[in-house]
Parts: structure tokens; sequence; C-alpha cells
């Protein structure tokens, strides 16, 4: 677990240096965008437990999500936050991002990010959530998309919003 959470703080530290100081508008935004690319597609994927810290970090230092607002809450540990504008990821755009950890020290040290309820551990989890319908995201998934652990969920009944809407998802318990 100690080199997993090496690997994750490397990440984000990585991401927290190269965007440091710069406005959206800069070359180095450019490459945060290839970054951002490679992990989304990393983490969708599943190869990996799917720890979004460096994902996180990157939306909120570049404006596209509040880290202080997570519009809700799904189930025990994960938090969301919409993206703005919407993330587009292999020609399909996104509304908003999903993550939990049962890693307690990245609870620790990332209170505003990860949150834990009372009882057993949640499983770490990556969620890109989409306006289409799950048939339809399942179709763009089908053809979009490389070999993978991923899943395409309809709409989780814990969901605050409007039904008909589906995620995109990779779930390591």
């Amino acid at each position: 677990m100690t080199t997993y959470l090496a690997k994750c703080l490397g990440v984000a530290l990585g991401l927290v240096l190269l965007l440091g100081g710069q406005s959206a508008a800069s070359e180095d935004y450019k490459v945060g965008l290839d970054f951002l690319d490679t992990e989304l597609d990393r983490l969708i994927r599943c190869e990996y437990r799917p720890q979004a810290l460096g994902v996180v970090l990157y939306l909120q230092r570049a404006g596209r999500i509040d880290i202080e607002k997570s519009e809700w809450v799904m189930a025990d540990g994960e938090s969301c936050w919409r993206v703005t504008p919407s993330l587009s990821f292999r020609g399909e755009d996104f509304f908003a991002i999903c993550v939990t950890t049962g890693d307690p020290e990245l609870v620790k040290l990332f209170p505003k990010l990860y949150w834990r309820g009372p009882g057993t551990a949640p499983p770490d989890r990556f969620a890109l959530l989409s306006q289409r319908s799950h048939a339809d995201l399942s179709k763009w998934a089908r053809k979009s998309l490389p070999m993978g652990n991923y899943r395409v969920e309809a709409n989780r009944s814990t969901f605050k919003y409007k039904p008909g809407l589906s995620e995109l998802a990779c779930t390591v318990l």
C-alpha cells in the first residue's frame, strides 16, 4: 500500500509542478491536457486501481471543478463534481466525475476529496458521468474504447439528478 500511495502522490506532485503558476492559456496547460487524456484512458481501462488524485487536482487547478463544492454524494465515500465545461474524452462529453478510495492515508491527506462513512471501506472507483442513455453510452464505449475492465452503468438510484443518465466507471474492490 505504501508504494501505491507513493505512486499516487508522485503523479499529483508532478502535475502540480507541471502547472505551477501557469495560466490556462499557456503551453503547460496544453501539456496538461495531454496528461489528462492519458490519465483518463488509464483510469477507464481499469488495468490498475483507479486512483484519480492527479485528475481531480488537475481539474481543480484548471478551474474546471470546485473541490469545495461536491455537488452530490453518491454512496459511502464517493464524491462527485460537475466539470465545467464538460470533459471531452475520445469524442464523448462527460458532465461530472466521481471518485472514491479505500486508502485511509489518502482520506487523511485529502479530506476535501475523499471521505469515509462508518463500516467497511469503499472500493477504489473512478467514474465519468454522461447525459446519454445507458444503451447509447454502451454503444459508444464498444466502438471507442480499447479492451478494458471498465463498466457502463445505468443511473444508480442514489444519483441526485434526473434519471436516464449513465456512467463509464472503473471499480476495484
